[in-house]
């Protein structure tokens, strides 16, 4: 699809000659800028919106971006400030350990007017299915929302509390609704948006990520589809568009040179179009890749038969030493 405006957006942590954190971040900045700008309606969906800061000691959360707060106070103020505004959040139920230990963060969005909606994980196909065919079977019954009086440690903060083992149960299915997106009108009839890899989680706010910014009607099929992903998981309300709008038609040849065009890509049709690139490649072309996990043995065995064909491949890996807040082994990436 033709659009009118993309921009690249880069968080990057980095460290100068001490060893003292340099943090320069554009991602939720944007974001900020797009709910201030909003008059009509404002979708989002993160995956991970949450103050938690895992086992991260407080000397070291000086590199630290309360994200979550700033998220939370934006939508709240934008609602008061313009009473007539729409704001539909999608996000995946981790957000409240699977109903072990509900969000408060939710909650305020919630009172203020925010459509918030729990992604339905059990809609989505089993990622895990040795364990989830027994639960489903045995154990979904009985542990679907997570509540009770929790006796186990809580994933996601190394604090006091504590979480069932209804809601460990249902994370080991080992699914989660993983989208980072923002699309909202640009207050002149127009739709601006952010896709990311950035999460609104003060644990990971200094993590180094990369967003397209992109204005224009690029962004009508994804937020169909994230309306879709709300009306999936019972999602019942509107908002004061027409997704009727007609799509622009593309640029004559004449004018491909000068117009950029963005394609939408989600779930599984983002692995095929990376497979797809990779083993296009001819001898003499360089592939260049920056991961956070590469662990998909079809996208390996495309890198090493491209490698194979003379093409010139780079790798640059997260060492895989935090998640959430917590000091990992390294795996995938380092082994």
């Amino acid at each position: 699809v033709p659009a009118s405006d993309i921009a690249l957006l880069a968080d990057v942590t980095a460290a100068d000659a001490y060893g003292r954190p340099v943090i320069h971040q554009q991602i939720f900045d944007e974001a900020l800028r797009i709910i201030s700008e909003a008059r009509e309606f404002i979708v989002l969906d993160m995956f991970l919106f949450n103050g938690h800061r895992g086992a991260i000691q407080a000397q070291d959360s000086q590199a630290l971006r309360p994200l979550s707060r700033e998220l939370r106070e934006a939508l709240i103020g934008a609602r008061r400030a313009h009473p007539g505004l729409r704001i539909l959040l999608i996000t995946d139920p981790v957000n409240d350990v699977y109903g072990g230990d509900p969000s408060p963060d939710l909650a305020m969005l919630a009172t203020a007017g925010v459509d918030v909606v729990r992604m339905d994980l059990d809609q989505l196909r089993d990622s895990n299915p040795a364990y989830s065919t027994l639960w489903r079977l045995g154990i979904r019954w009985w542990s679907r929302d997570g509540a009770g009086h929790g006796w186990l440690p809580n994933p996601l903060d190394d604090g006091p509390s504590q979480v069932t083992f209804r809601a460990w149960a249902k994370l080991l299915n080992l699914k989660a609704d993983h989208r980072k997106v923002i699309i909202a009108d640009d207050g002149r009839k127009g739709l601006v948006g952010v896709v990311s890899s950035a999460n609104p989680h003060d644990a990971s706010s200094a993590h180094s990520n990369l967003g397209l910014a992109v204005r224009g009607f690029a962004l009508l099929p994804l937020l169909r589809s994230e309306l879709d992903i709300a009306q999936l998981s019972g999602w019942r309300g509107n908002l004061p568009l027409s997704l009727a709008s007609p799509m622009p038609r593309a640029a004559g040849d004449a004018d491909r040179s000068r117009t950029a065009f963005v394609r939408v890509l989600t779930e599984g049709g983002i692995n095929e179009a990376v497979l797809e690139q990779i083993r296009g490649t001819r001898a003499g072309d360089r592939i260049d890749a920056a991961l956070f996990y590469l662990s998909d043995r079809d996208v390996i065995e495309a890198m090493l038969d491209a490698a194979g064909r003379g093409v010139s491949i780079r790798v640059l890996l997260d060492p895989n030493s935090d998640a959430f807040g917590y000091r990992k082994s390294g795996i995938p990436n380092r082994p």
